[in-house]
């Protein structure tokens, strides 16, 4: 059946998935039924270290015994209930070997498969009889056993651990496949998943057996555990070959080592050559230096990728903690001569392995662990240093066991640890943003809102910025559905998702420090604690400027209702003495002074008309023929009430400007709106500003801090129709002053 390389569907996904739990309940099954046809004396043997003949004791004993002293009783052959001396099975202490991998030599292990058939006819058959059989003691007596079939409690943790120590890799293994069947990585760790839950469960009858392997799967079972091996060690090494990224020549180094995978299966069956080094052990050992440089090809291949490096970094450490499990066994064995120590319990590296990998493979909350990488290796360094150091005093210096852990302890206690906090501390304050560092800023992010909901937004994405210096950055829209979108970490932590000022929009950060680091939970914490603070800033910010809006209003409306009717009656009555212009002219500031301090946005399309119509009917009243250009504004443009207020007061103070001290006859007034800014420029054709360079009279000086104020820039000059030019650039969100 073919599988599509894209991420399976839901149904086909659930039917492999039970498919595969059906194949691993009827294989356990089939182990243990191997297990259990052993033919069983009560008792477990295992090699004399110490000369010929087995050592006997309890099958609920959770470790092998090492010494005569451990063992029950010691067996030296092995014979049918009454038969003669002659008849008897010599024991040869290789028979109770506890793998007959661990015999390097040809001849030892014919001798194992030999022995292994004779006992295990000689018991079996007593067994099918009913027969009691006679074991040899080292005394040279005789003493009497019943044959029974094996029971579930003499498996003994010898074998249930090995077995466990593969279902689980097979489990997860296979777990991680199917639900990311699409990545190449996935794939091969399933393959090699099944082959671990293969070879472990042919393990586990093997180490897990009273002594004796059923004749048909003593010789078998060797070539089917070294065939599984060698086809997990190959899909590992497809796994590094195709993860986190496919390496140069991927596929076609797939091919090549898979034919040479199906070779060495087949001189595997076929036992050519003689030599288990050549068609084995050699290509385990090919195997894992293969593995080895492959980590160290993708560690460099994918240095500029935070994601990628980090599942790197779990698959090597993964890998290195499961090696060092079966070397730190090994060392300990050898330099405390604890030969019993079964090699059972060091498959459960293993387990951790294939945790590893499902985690790296199946990224699983890569920013999460990437967070913890530092400590849990300077942790595991720890550990480390203190094993070998034991093992080094005890095994160089002959140094006593106790006394050499605790000058172990003494030492990498005063040395070792102190340097690993001190690390730690620098590595946290480097890496992780803290909260105190960037008050400051903060406030005046706050503050930045006074200007406006555009000026909050852009200190905000600067604060951002300083933060977390991401390696991107971009404004989207709030996704849809989610009412309040908050701080979260996106795509196994390549974005970081922050609400920005106004609540429709979202900022997408990729990448922490330009790229170097994915985004953790610290990154999200602190954005979290900072658009907090600045959401009920801006929210305090909000309230105390509607209560400002409502006492402007008040007053407003005080100055429209008791001034303005006392100047509209002035300029009512005032035809007579004169003073009905100035009362006019004096109604009109009034009137647009409480505009402004209404706070009413004024759309740019009825500011411009009303501009026109009060500055032409100004300047046509006085006499001066009028120039008018005025630039549609862009649609929807809206002015704010004091952008409007003080560029209607810089009109109007330059008109007047014209009319009193100009002495001209032509005046042209422009408006434009162009690059997020609005310039007003008023000529005329008079006598200029000579004699008034500082402005002296002219009401310049006015303009100029209007101007200054706003933000914007101001200029007076030389106008090309002769006279004075005003002008005045202005942006439509931008204010560098508070106004007085």
């Amino acid at each position: 059946m073919m599988v599509s390389v894209t991420d399976m569907p839901g149904g086909r996904r659930a039917r492999w998935l039970a498919a595969s739990l059906l194949f691993l309940a009827c294989w356990v099954l089939l182990s243990v039924s191997i297990a259990m046809s052993e033919p069983s004396l009560g008792q477990r043997f295992v090699s004399d270290p110490q000369g010929e003949g087995l050592l006997a004791y309890s099958p609920s004993r959770a470790v092998k015994i090492s010494s005569r002293n451990d063992a029950d009783e010691r067996v030296l052959a092995l014979r049918l209930a009454g038969a003669p001396d002659a008849q008897a099975l010599r024991l040869d202490s290789l028979v109770a070997v506890e793998a007959p991998s661990m015999l390097s030599r040809q001849e030892d292990l014919d001798r194992f498969f030999v022995l292994q058939k004779q006992a295990w006819a000689l018991l079996d058959g007593a067994r099918d009889r009913g027969e009691a059989v006679e074991v040899q003691l080292a005394d040279g007596s005789w003493s009497r056993r019943e044959v029974r079939n094996r029971s579930l409690a003499e498996l003994g943790w010898l074998y249930w651990v090995p077995l466990l120590c593969g279902v689980i890799p097979f489990v997860v293994g296979v777990g991680v496949g199917l639900y990311r069947w699409g990545n190449a990585g996935a794939r091969f760790l399933a393959v090699a998943s099944v082959m671990a839950l293969l070879a472990l469960s042919e393990v586990s009858i093997v180490t897990g057996r009273l002594w004796l392997l059923p004749p048909w799967f003593a010789e078998a079972g060797q070539t089917f555990v070294r065939c599984t091996s060698l086809a997990a060690a190959w899909a590992f090494c497809m796994l590094m070959l195709h993860y986190p990224t496919p390496l140069r020549r991927a596929a076609m180094w797939t091919r090549a080592s898979g034919a040479l995978l199906a070779a060495l299966v087949v001189l595997n069956i076929v036992q050519w050559p003689d030599s288990q080094a050549l068609r084995y052990k050699l290509w385990l050992v090919v195997a894992t230096a293969s593995l080895v440089a492959l980590a160290l090809r993708q560690g460099f291949a994918n240095r500029s990728d935070p994601v990628h490096r980090a599942a790197g970094r779990w698959l090597g450490a993964s890998m290195v903690v499961a090696v060092s499990i079966v070397m730190y066994a090994f060392l300990v064995s050898l330099v405390y001569g604890a030969q019993g120590i079964s090699t059972s319990y060091r498959w459960v590296s293993v387990p951790l392995l294939y945790v590893g990998l499902m985690v790296s493979v199946g990224r699983a909350n890569l920013f999460e662990l990437e967070r913890w990488w530092v400590p849990l290796v300077l942790w595991y360094l720890g550990g480390t240093l203190i094993v070998l150091g034991d093992l080094a005093l005890v095994a160089l210096l002959r140094v006593d066991a106790g006394a050499a852990i605790a000058v172990t302890l003494i030492v990498i206690g005063w040395l070792y640890f102190p340097a690993r906090q001190w690390l730690l501390a620098r590595l946290r304050t480097s890496a992780r943003p803290e909260m105190q560092a960037f008050v400051p800023d903060l406030i005046g992010a706050v503050n930045a809102g006074l200007q406006g909901e555009r000026a909050a937004g852009r200190a905000w994405q600067s604060l951002l910025e300083r933060v977390f210096a991401p390696q991107a950055m971009a404004s989207v829209e709030r996704p849809a559905g989610d009412a309040v979108a908050g701080v979260a970490v996106l795509d196994e932590g390549r974005q970081l998702q922050v609400p920005d000022v106004g609540g429709q929009r979202v900022w997408l950060l990729t990448l922490a420090q330009g790229g170097r680091q994915l985004f953790t939970k610290d990154h999200a914490r602190v954005a979290d604690q900072m658009w907090r603070l600045l959401d009920h800033g801006l929210a305090q910010q909000r309230q105390t400027q509607h209560a400002v809006d409502e006492e402007r209003l008040r007053i407003a409306s005080d100055l429209h209702d008791d001034l303005g009717a006392r100047l509209l009656t002035m300029v009512q009555v005032g035809a007579a003495d004169g003073t009905s212009g100035l009362a006019r002219q004096a109604l009109d500031e009034m009137r647009q002074s409480v505009r402004g301090m209404a706070g009413k946005p004024v759309a740019a399309e009825v500011a411009l008309a009303d501009w026109r119509s009060e500055l032409v009917t100004r300047l046509q009243g006085a006499g001066f023929d009028v120039e008018w250009h005025a630039q549609d504004p862009p649609a929807g443009l809206v002015l704010t009430p004091r952008l409007h207020l003080q560029l209607s007061k810089v009109l109007r103070e330059s008109v007047s400007n014209v009319i009193r001290h100009s002495g001209g006859a032509r005046c042209k007034v422009v408006v434009e709106f162009a690059g997020g800014a609005v310039l007003a420029r008023i000529e005329d054709d008079g006598r200029g500003m000579a004699g008034a360079a500082g402005g002296a009279g002219l009401g310049l000086p006015g303009i100029e801090r209007r101007a200054r104020q706003l933000g914007g820039k101001h200029g007076f000059g030389v106008s090309d129709m002769g006279g004075a030019r005003v002008e005045v650039r202005i942006p439509l969100d931008g204010v560098a002053e508070p106004v007085a």
